[in-house]
Parts: C-alpha cells; structure tokens; sequence
C-alpha cells in the first residue's frame, strides 16, 4: 500500500515541470439567463420570450386552457404541460428550439420553430406528422397605472360658538 502512495505521488509530481505554473480553470460556460429576461440574442429573428395568446382575450386568465403560454429563454410553459429549452438555433428570421416537456406525467422531448413578426409569434412543430403553424399575439405585460391618493376623512366644521 505505500509502495502504491509513493508511485502515485511521483507520478503527480512528475507530470509538471520545474518552472511550470499551474493553469488557469477554463472560463465558466455562460450562465443561461433567468426566467423573466426580457430579450434574446439575434437581430433577425425576433423576440419569442414573453406571455403569448392564441387570442387577445386570453391575456388576462392565469388559469384553464383559454391562457397565455410563457416562454423564457429556458423554458416554455403551456397548459398542462412543462418544458425546458435544452437547446436553441437560430435559423433566418426564426428560432428553432428543443423541448424536454413533462405533461401529464409523461415525458416527451420536440422541436419547435419560433418566428416574430411585430406582436406576432408563429409557432410550428417540426416533429409532428401533418402539423400546421399556430399564430399567437403578444400579451403585453400590465402597465402601471397612476397611484390612487387615498381619500381623506371630511374634517369637520368647527361648531360656531356664542
């Protein structure tokens, strides 16, 4: 056993040089960007992360299927179903993106082309036999309104004396 600690200390010791500094770690890989981000890289393609409708009137439900899909940059989030982008392309004027989506129970992983005309997003899945495009608008996020003043209390008149 020592026999062993000593052979794989002289290997250790061996494999530097003299005068040779250890390197650097590489560069950490890009930290993906959180949900919520607010823009994507590519000046063609378009801007696919934000909450989306198939029609206007759905903006404003949080709950049932008649609700906005949300996509991040990291995630892609319907009704009843659940993905993580594992990957993304940008090919022209689209994104191409791979779904690992959980929905039901079930795992399936697909992919998607994403395309932004305006307050417009064209939603096509590549992977589904006979599939069509599905056109959705661009909810937009709720703007502040003005901060109500809270109404005072009527003072009251003082009582006349005399």
């Amino acid at each position: 056993m020592t026999r062993l600690l000593i052979l794989s200390a002289w290997f250790a010791v061996a494999a530097c040089s003299p005068g040779e500094q250890p390197s650097a770690p590489a560069d950490p890989a890009p930290v993906p960007p959180v949900d919520g981000e607010t823009s994507t890289p590519g000046p063609d393609a378009g801007n696919f992360v934000g909450a989306w409708a198939a029609r206007a009137e759905w903006c404003g439900a949080t709950t049932g299927p008649e609700r906005p899909i949300r996509i991040t940059t990291t995630t892609f989030e319907g009704y009843e179903n659940s993905c993580r982008i594992s990957g993304v392309q940008q090919v022209n004027t689209a994104y191409e993106a791979v779904l690992d989506c959980t929905a039901e129970g079930t795992t399936t992983q697909e992919r998607v082309r994403m395309r932004v005309a305006d307050d417009r997003l064209t939603l096509s899945w590549l992977d589904r036999a006979g599939s069509t495009s599905t056109d959705f608008v661009r909810c937009q996020a709720p703007q502040p309104g003005p901060v109500p003043i809270p109404a005072q209390p009527p003072v009251a008149a003082p009582e006349p004396t005399g």
